[in-house]
């Protein structure tokens, strides 16, 4: 049993004096080691620490996951020992933090994973202060305006000023800000006005704490800004808040952190607007050898996905529970995993329907039926399960035809549609406007739900292949959106049936979601009983269907919509026979029918998602 515990006080003065003593300590300019910055969110993230022979191991906690940081080490030899302690007695933990110069001297072969989400921003102070140039244009003008309309001061926090530090957060939260992070911050002011080693600095107008910043300056000089809001009703309030902080109180640090951007599109993009000197890379690794098989079979059968967005994949989205694969003599050769996609009906009922993402076979083993098995099983298991139906996204949908997918998702090319002249693209991070853009032209067909967590997670993976989002405007007006790189495009939606005319862009040749056109997604029925309880308008009534298999009119599968159980439910004259290929060309595609438009509702089914 290992004895993990809270950090307290004096673990700085021994996480200190451990890492002066290596080299790579001496450039290490992010914040993980840094002991203010573990203090400050030791609560929030379950931090804690053990020593153990001199040497320091720190963990936490996050998305059910152990984690762990470098080890804290006085040597190269005791670094190495430290790794090999975490992936001997807690193999599964994922290690943080790792930057280039520890991976040249770990000695222990591991799965390395760029983190980009942990990867902080560094500045340089002197560039950041000055801000010379034409591209700080807009945020010299920002401050200017701050300094002539406004009556402000900046002054060190007190505990009297808490009152109106409330307020200022109520603000801040009340314009759309997260709170999430509010318990760690009112933990570090109270450490701060208690004496512990942070700068805690309010910008104030008039009476009225209208920013507020906490940071610390690490042992080699690193500004490290570890929280930081303000009132966007003062124009300028952020700009002014971090121009006249660091101008104050860090005016000494060779560089300036101002953290990572947790993977929110519009914080990286904060971030970037102030140009940092470095995106200081970070790495996730891991010692599963399983693991490491699934990652080079993902990137053996994907090429055209970047190591970005392949690492982004495997930190985020990787888990074998929801993973299906063959391993045959330890060798892994098949593999698919499943997204529980969330899916809305006109009528606002919704549920989750599980769809098949990543499809891989190692290449030495294709064409011999390893994912054709894969893929039964796994129906059978979602039959068991009495799931309704499976999706997968494909461009080859006659390879699935044979395990009985049928196409319900359509896709059209954008150059079949009307020419719209004069348009133009705005770069975007706004995940709230891409959510709006989506429920509009989805609004009046079911459709896969969104939110904007799901936009978050979908732009930055693939800003990690230098995918970029973009409003696709005619001169005032929104006429969809498009992610894309030099012109291939991941994801477009159109608000209109139109060919948008932009200089140097060329978009006829994009595929873009449909109700006609070539298959774009795939469906497996598992269970119709479950199925058409999702459409069946009167629950009430006893009303008996006959399913025929399409192929076969001795397969067939008696449907009872009734809400209470029937004895001898074989002896019952079916009210109702039909081919289960008409079935779903009813329900899913919205072919007219006597009976069944009268009981069920019509839903339009749309796909659109692709991971």
């Amino acid at each position: 049993m290992y004895s993990f515990k809270p950090l307290r006080l004096d673990d700085k003065e021994k996480i200190d004096q451990t890492v002066v003593k290596l080299s790579f300590y001496h450039e290490y300019l992010s914040s993980e080691l840094v002991f203010e910055n573990l203090l400050a969110w030791q609560q929030n993230d379950c931090i804690l620490i053990m020593w153990k022979d001199d040497i320091g191991y720190v963990k936490c906690e996050k998305n059910k996951e152990m984690w762990m940081f470098p080890p804290i080490a006085g040597s190269i030899d005791d670094f190495n020992k430290g790794i090999h302690f975490i992936i001997t007695r807690f193999p599964h933990a994922r290690i943080i933090g790792i930057t280039d110069a520890m991976k040249k001297i770990i000695t222990y072969d591991l799965l390395y994973l760029v983190d980009d989400k942990l990867s902080e921003y560094i500045y340089d102070t002197k560039a950041f202060i000055e801000m010379k140039g034409s591209k700080y244009h807009r945020k010299r003008n920002l401050i200017a305006q701050f300094k002539k309309q406004y009556n402000y001061r900046l002054t060190q926090a007190t505990y009297d000023d808490l009152g109106e530090i409330d307020l200022c957060l109520v603000k801040y939260q009340q314009q759309g800000g997260s709170n999430a992070d509010f318990d760690p911050l009112y933990k570090t002011l109270d450490l701060y006005f208690k004496g512990a080693h942070y700068i805690a600095a309010l910008l104030w107008v008039d009476d009225t704490v209208v920013g507020l910043s906490i940071g610390t300056i690490s042992l080699n000089n690193t500004g490290i800004m570890l929280f930081e809001k303000a009132d966007t009703d003062y124009m300028g309030s952020y700009q002014m808040l971090a121009h006249l902080v660091t101008e104050t109180y860090y005016q000494e640090c060779t560089y300036i952190s101002r953290q990572e951007d947790v993977g929110l599109p519009e914080l990286r993009k904060a971030k970037l607007s102030y140009h940092p000197l470095i995106k200081d890379p970070k790495y996730a690794c891991y010692h599963r050898p399983f693991m490491k098989q699934a990652y080079e079979l993902y990137k053996t059968s994907f090429p055209e996905d970047g190591q970005g967005y392949r690492d982004y994949f495997f930190l985020n989205h990787y888990h074998e529970d929801n993973m299906r694969y063959h391993v045959e003599d330890g060798l892994l050769k098949t593999a698919f995993y499943i997204k529980w996609n969330k899916y809305k009906t006109q009528s606002s009922f919704s549920y989750h329907i599980p769809m098949i993402v990543g499809a891989s076979t190692d290449p030495r083993y294709r064409k011999q039926g390893h994912m054709k098995h894969l893929i039964q099983s796994f129906i059978q298991e979602c039959i068991s399960q009495k799931i309704p139906w499976i999706i997968l996204k494909t461009d080859q949908p006659h390879i699935y035809e044979s395990q009985g997918f049928f196409p319900v998702g359509y896709q059209e090319l954008v150059g079949d549609y009307e020419r719209l002249e004069g348009c133009h693209l705005i770069q975007t991070a706004n995940t709230h406007t891409l959510l709006s853009i989506y429920n509009k032209r989805f609004e009046y067909v079911s459709h896969d739900y969104r939110t904007v967590q799901y936009y978050q997670d979908l732009v930055y993976g693939l800003s990690m292949d230098g995918i970029e989002t973009y409003l696709i405007m005619k001169d005032q007006e929104t006429i969809g959106y498009v992610m894309e790189k030099d012109g291939l495009v991941e994801e477009m939606v159109l608000l209109k049936k139109v060919n948008p005319i932009i200089k140097d862009k060329d978009y006829s040749k994009t595929w873009i979601i449909s109700d006609q056109g070539k298959p774009s997604h795939m469906m497996a029925i598992c269970n119709l009983e479950a199925m058409i309880n999702i459409f069946y308008k009167e629950k009430r009534d006893h009303f008996v269907i006959l399913v025929q298999d399409t192929l076969s009119e001795e397969k067939q599968d008696i449907i009872h919509m009734v809400s209470h159980l029937i004895k001898n439910p074989k002896h019952v004259e079916p009210h109702l026979v039909i081919k289960k290929q008409e079935l779903i060309d009813v329900l899913i595609h919205g072919k007219k029918h006597p009976v069944l438009n009268q009981r069920c509702h019509n839903f339009k089914l749309t796909f659109m998602n692709q991971y």
